[in-house]
């Protein structure tokens, strides 16, 4: 009897799922896991948008832990291709980018910077700005997909350490999101005393007092 060799089809093509900042200088990434019988494994590839430095790793799972990044300072670009026993690899689809969310202090307003996520295949929603109060952070903010800049006014929050932000996206599909690293600044201390008051009962400057902005 003739026996033919079983053919089995090459790897379809693997997107990035999701990329996410989930602790300082650590990204998670995740892409929907192969359903071929035949794998071998996942080759997943990191570009550092700042450097353009490119990194492979291979991962028999389907995510990643990324510890060796700098969240702060770089954003990265992932995707994945799937190889199979047989050598055949498939084509990288959509590609995952990581959030940058940058913060500068003016005159007591903090003005946050960050790039917009790439790429789901549904696209970006929306964006949250979080800010971080008593270790639990709570949306002020909700951006539209096009928006990537928000000025926030320090003195409806006068919280007395460092302001810290973070960007969520949110995708168009809203099965997934993904987060930014977390950015801080500390506004100056600012004491504001009157050199006069007027005691006469009006219920204007009728007391002296020093007030104070961002004073422990």
């Amino acid at each position: 009897a003739t026996h033919f060799p079983m053919y089995i089809m090459p790897p379809a093509l693997k997107a990035i799922k999701n990329v996410s900042v989930i602790d300082n200088n650590t990204i998670q990434i995740k892409w929907v896991p192969s359903v071929n019988t035949n794998l071998n494994n996942y080759k997943l590839y990191r570009t550092n948008v700042q450097s353009a430095k490119q990194d492979i790793f291979y991962i028999n799972s389907n995510s990643y832990i990324d510890k060796d990044v700098v969240t702060s300072l770089n954003n990265y670009i992932y995707h994945v291709t799937e190889t199979d026993k047989c050598g055949n690899q498939s084509l990288p689809g959509y590609e995952g980018k990581s959030i940058l969310n940058e913060v500068l202090p003016n005159e007591y307003q903090s003005m946050i910077n960050w790039n917009t996520y790439k790429l789901w295949k549904s696209g970006v929603s929306k964006y949250h700005i979080q800010l971080e109060k008593e270790g639990i952070f709570k949306t002020i903010h909700t951006s539209t997909a096009l928006d990537s800049l928000f000025n926030h006014d320090q003195t409806l929050e006068n919280i007395h350490a460092a302001y810290c932000y973070r960007i969520m996206a949110v995708s168009n599909d809203e099965k997934d999101t993904s987060l930014s690293n977390i950015s801080c600044v500390i506004s100056p201390s600012k004491l504001f005393s009157p050199n006069a008051f007027s005691p006469n009962r009006d219920g204007i400057n009728d007391k002296i007092g020093v007030k104070s902005l961002f004073v422990l």
